[in-house]
């Protein structure tokens, strides 16, 4: 089958046009770099949009985009993927793929991070990220951690020291040395402990070893919060394979004993090779962006993991529907290791959010008095709310937690204190969120309606009002948004999903693309296959 991630490919670099970068997660962290909240409050994501991607043209037919034996293949924005890295052309600026949020022929949607912050850090301006209308360069690295350079994307950096930038940001990032983890929870372990991984079979977390019968992991060398932690590992970290499908089957804390034929199997002896599972495999996902897409079989084909599974036929059909898409997709499983599903979007919580953005604080308030200050007021503005369970109970705000040109008003966030203190007395699923400019409430159950039952003490009605009031939300009913069903691939032992064939180009293709976001297990190697006295057993040593 076509691999969309191996070791044997050509090295895969590309150049486009970065957009405007729009800040995703703040680094979030009171600390002494000045990042956090407590300095400068920094973004460690940022979401951008690099358009005008030249397809590269290789000698690898094998490619997942071939062009023929006698042509070769071509690298598109298809074959970017989740873990690639971007640069600017003069290395000064180095940028980890988290998120590929949508591929089109020239361009890719993505979320990138500053691993562990490390240009917010270096630069004095601590800008890290793309500027916009600069080109970006998106390559690959190796298993080590090197940066991987094709001959041709040499080219489309600025200098002679743009590369030799690189491989020094890489240097930091050896995995043999140090290596990231994103555990789901950390229980209370500190720099400088011995580290174990646990979880079984749902999500991993880092423990402080607390018995000699334990694998021990690594040291922790850093800390980013608890959902971000570099260990300095005892042996190799392994976190990509040749065969995925060999992994299925354990759970963080099982040992795979080497086969002694390239293999990998959950039963063995400790006088072979063997490891020690870190984590669960990730899904590999794709969802398409039609809803409810239908194949027409006498234009178009599907081949997925080089398996064609829908072919061109004469005889159509012509608009064959999702439900037989998937039970096409699915008859070939065993083979692909890829399954087609409905993912199903909307239905849920129903929503109402505010739409005002004034240029005074607070810009969204009720007001309770013409004269005092911050406390509490008599009830003036009265609101209603009409929950998914029928129940009907009245707001009615009468705390002044700010001054709005030195009249006391109740704040967005107080409002939302309100809505949710009568959501609680009437055991209501309705809730409320105040954010920058904003209002939201919502119905975790399903619809529910809003109505004005008192005017505050200028006569205004708190919905319908405008000025400095709820705008943005109108009297009535709001519903939960509609049940739509897409197209979605998935790969549960985290290897890649290879889309080739003509459907993908096509109207109702749109959104299925090839996709390596998932991951198989990672394992820690525990012991060398060696022989006589010489075995070293850093882990348990039962067979």
């Amino acid at each position: 089958m076509p691999l969309y991630n191996y070791p044997d490919h050509p090295v895969l670099t590309l150049q486009g046009l970065a957009g405007t970068s729009t800040g995703v997660d703040k680094y979030g962290i009171n600390d002494a770099t000045g990042l956090g909240p407590n300095g400068s409050d920094i973004y460690i994501t940022y979401r951008v949009t690099i358009s005008s991607i030249t397809a590269v043209t290789v000698g690898d037919s094998s490619l997942p985009n071939s062009l023929g034996l006698l042509s070769g293949g071509q690298y598109t924005p298809e074959d970017v993927k989740v873990g690639d890295w971007i640069t600017d052309p003069a290395g000064f600026r180095v940028f980890r793929i988290k998120e590929i949020l949508n591929k089109g022929v020239s361009s890719i949607d993505l979320i990138y991070e500053d691993v562990w912050m490390a240009i917010g850090k270096s630069r004095s301006d601590r800008n890290n990220f793309l500027t916009g209308g600069d080109n970006a360069i998106i390559f690959s690295v190796s298993e080590n951690n090197d940066p991987l350079i094709s001959w041709n994307g040499a080219q489309y950096f600025t200098d002679t020291q743009a590369i030799d930038r690189l491989v020094s940001y890489f240097d930091v990032f050896e995995p043999s040395r140090l290596f990231t983890f994103y555990p789901s929870g950390t229980g209370g372990i500190e720099i400088g402990d011995l580290v174990t991984a646990t979880g079984g079979t749902g999500a991993y977390s880092l423990v402080k070893v607390s018995s000699e019968d334990q694998t021990i992991v690594g040291t922790v060398a850093q800390m980013f919060g608890d959902k971000n932690v570099v260990v300095r590992p005892t042996n190799t970290i392994e976190t990509n394979f040749d065969d995925p499908p060999m992994l299925v089957g354990g759970q963080i804390g099982s040992l795979w004993y080497s086969t002694g034929t390239g293999g990998l199997s959950l039963t063995g002896s400790n006088s072979r090779e063997y490891f020690y599972q870190l984590t669960n495999a990730i899904e590999t996902s794709i969802q398409g962006t039609v809803e409810s897409p239908t194949f027409d079989q006498t234009q178009y084909d599907l081949i997925l993991n080089g398996t064609t599974v829908i072919p061109v036929s004469a005889t159509g059909p012509t608009a064959m529907s999702m439900s037989d898409i998937i039970t096409n997709i699915n008859a070939y499983s065993n083979v692909t290791y890829v399954t087609g599903v409905t993912g199903v979007s909307g239905g849920g919580a129903a929503q109402a959010t505010t739409n005002q953005a004034l240029s005074y604080s607070p810009d969204l308030a009720a007001l309770l008095s013409f004269s005092g200050g911050t406390g509490t007021y008599p009830v003036s503005v009265q609101f209603s709310i009409t929950d998914s369970n029928s129940t009907t109970f009245t707001v009615s705000p009468t705390t002044a937690d700010a001054l709005l040109f030195g009249l006391p008003v109740a704040s967005a966030s107080q409002l939302a204190q309100d809505i949710n203190n009568a959501a609680s007395a009437n055991s209501s699923p309705i809730s409320a969120v105040a954010g920058v400019n904003t209002l939201t409430i919502t119905d975790s159950g399903g619809s529910f309606s809003v109505a004005n039952v008192n005017p505050d003490v200028n006569g205004s009605n708190f919905f319908n009002s405008g000025g400095a009031g709820i705008a943005g939300i109108s009297t009535g009913t709001y519903s939960s948004p509609p049940v739509e069903n897409y197209l979605r691939l998935t790969r549960a032992d985290g290897g890649s999903i290879v889309v080739q064939g003509s459907w993908q180009t096509s109207a109702q293709g749109s959104g299925i693309y090839s996709v390596s976001n998932g991951n198989p297990p990672w394992l820690l190697l525990v012991n060398e296959e060696e022989s006589g006295s010489n075995v070293a057993i850093y882990g348990p040593t039962g067979a």
